[in-house]
């Protein structure tokens, strides 16, 4: 078949895949054309296989009948690879207009929504000064950037096939560039709204978090705390001085001195390190020496000698624990007797067999599990 050979030689010549959508289209509609010649010479392909086995069958010269028989396998592996060589250019075609597709309606789809997205940030109020109503602020802007962060996938996606068409094609047309670029433009600028407004929320939060720190702190009622920590630990006053002491020259640099506060797990707000500092820090050298270190702590250390005040002590230091932003609260409002956190109901407390308990219900409850249960932290 001439006609075959033709085909075959139209493949060879065709070219590269068109590197722009509109000579995608031009080409699929040219090659769609070209590959329904072959079902139009199918019966032609047919009749000439039907003869070649008729003159096999008829002819008693079996070099005849094979001569035959192996044109007609050259036929037929020609027509075979011809026919999928078309059908894979096709395929080629098509799939380089899906990708065309596939990224126009996802930037498309991304478009769509951004508006949305904007204006929900634009909505939101001015940074309060109240840091009640700052903390619903915080929780607002969270959920648009929960939404956001489940678009990013859709976005990467977009930003891949972005990267691959700018590669290795099929190039953006002029229209699909401005849209993509104004796509991803919109989109960066969004994320960083969000984040310069999470930036100052939490910056607000945090100063107005160290003015209530700074107001509500009491540095007697923090060296008590720190004092049981001490004890609960089973540390000298002078062995926590030398550990703190990093660089053994005797003294704690106020640095130094931070440090082994924080590291010792006493929650302290680090607002309130200037006035702990200037208390311990008393001839303001800008060192601690031991005999200031010992001296701050010293004449707030008191061990209980009732069993009430004992009980007390034990309950204090097992609330000192908590290291929730407000701490939990706790009251004593009776001869071991105590209100815990918001409750209303008063709770018997009693130290049975070395443990503190608490009374709950018919029975007692060790304190650490019942504070586990109330206490969030």
């Amino acid at each position: 078949m001439a006609w075959l050979d033709e085909q075959e030689q139209h493949l060879k010549d065709a070219g590269p895949i068109a590197n722009t959508f509109d000579g995608l289209v031009e080409q699929l509609d040219d090659h769609k054309k070209f590959h329904q010649g072959f079902n139009e010479h199918q019966d032609e392909y047919d009749d000439i296989a039907i003869l070649c086995h008729e003159l096999i069958n008829e002819t008693d010269d079996p070099t005849i009948g094979e001569a035959i028989d192996d044109k007609l396998q050259d036929l037929g592996t020609k027509w075979d690879a011809t026919v999928k060589a078309s059908s894979a250019r096709q395929r080629a075609i098509e799939e380089a207009m899906q990708i065309c597709h596939d990224f126009q309606d996802a930037v498309n789809a991304i478009l769509e929504w951004l508006p949305e997205a904007e204006a929900a940030l634009d909505s939101l109020d001015v940074i309060s000064d109240e840091y009640d109503t700052i903390t619903n602020q915080i929780q607002e802007l969270l959920q648009l950037s929960y939404f956001m962060a489940e678009q990013n996938t859709a976005v990467e996606q977009v930003c891949t096939l972005g990267s691959i068409r700018e590669e290795t094609g099929p190039a953006l047309s002029a229209e699909e560039d401005q849209k993509y670029k104004e796509m991803k433009e919109r989109y960066h600028a969004l994320w960083d709204k969000i984040s310069a407004r999470q930036d100052e929320l939490n910056k607000r939060q945090e100063e107005l978090e160290a003015e209530e720190d700074l107001a509500n702190f009491d540095i007697t009622e923090w060296k008590k705390r720190f004092l049981r920590w001490l004890d609960g630990n089973h540390e000298r006053i002078i062995d926590l001085f030398r550990r703190f002491d990093v660089n053994k020259d005797g003294t704690l640099s106020h640095q130094e001195f931070m440090n082994g506060i924080q590291s010792a797990g006493v929650p302290t707000p680090r607002c309130c390190f200037p006035l702990i500092i200037k208390e311990f820090d008393a001839d303001e050298s800008g060192d601690i020496n031991y005999k200031e270190f010992a001296a701050a702590l010293k004449r707030y250390e008191v061990k209980p000698k009732t069993e009430g005040e004992h009980i007390d002590y034990e309950v204090q230091r097992a609330i000192d624990r908590c290291i929730c932003r407000r701490r939990f609260n706790c009251v004593q409002v009776g001869e071991a007797k105590y209100r815990f956190g918001n409750m209303q109901k008063l709770y018997l407390v009693r130290i049975l067999s070395t443990v503190v308990m608490v009374r709950v219900g018919g029975g007692w409850q060790p304190l650490h599990e019942f504070l586990q249960k109330y206490d969030p932290c």
